[in-house]
């Protein structure tokens, strides 16, 4: 199996969500290898192997537009747009086109800054704002 890849890209001010490629592949390898940014998405601080995370986006790419996060032309992270297969939000909203978003930030000084934020209540307590105005 191959990454499927698209021609989307969506631009923000600061922000550049651009298409996944086979050139990610050190960059995704890298932040899937590191513990910390594995424990902020999976929980764990288990890395998975190159060859787990290779087979992890080839698969997901077939069903997902899959980006890469780009911050002042710098990749800090990876994102995907899927159909929701989570089966309470499923049953939630029945004949419904949902969709959900999968996120990994995998720069750790975004990461730091995050989990700083997230202990001041900023997140979890403050207004509610745009990943995109954090950035």
């Amino acid at each position: 199996m191959e990454l499927r890849t698209h021609g989307i890209a969506l631009c923000g001010e600061r922000i550049l969500l651009r298409p996944m490629t086979e050139s990610d592949w050190d960059i995704l390898i890298a932040w899937n290898s590191d513990p910390d940014v594995i424990f902020f998405t999976e929980g764990t601080r288990t890395p998975y192997s190159p060859e787990d995370i290779k087979g992890i986006y080839e698969e997901t790419s077939q069903n997902a537009f899959c980006f890469v996060i780009e911050f002042q032309g710098r990749p800090i992270g990876e994102c995907w747009l899927q159909r929701t297969n989570i089966e309470a939000l499923l049953k939630r909203h029945p004949n419904k086109d949902s969709r959900r978003i999968d996120l990994m930030i995998g720069v750790n000084d975004r990461l730091n800054e995050s989990t700083h934020d997230r202990r001041n209540g900023a997140i979890s307590k403050g207004p509610k704002r745009r990943i995109s105005d954090r950035l």
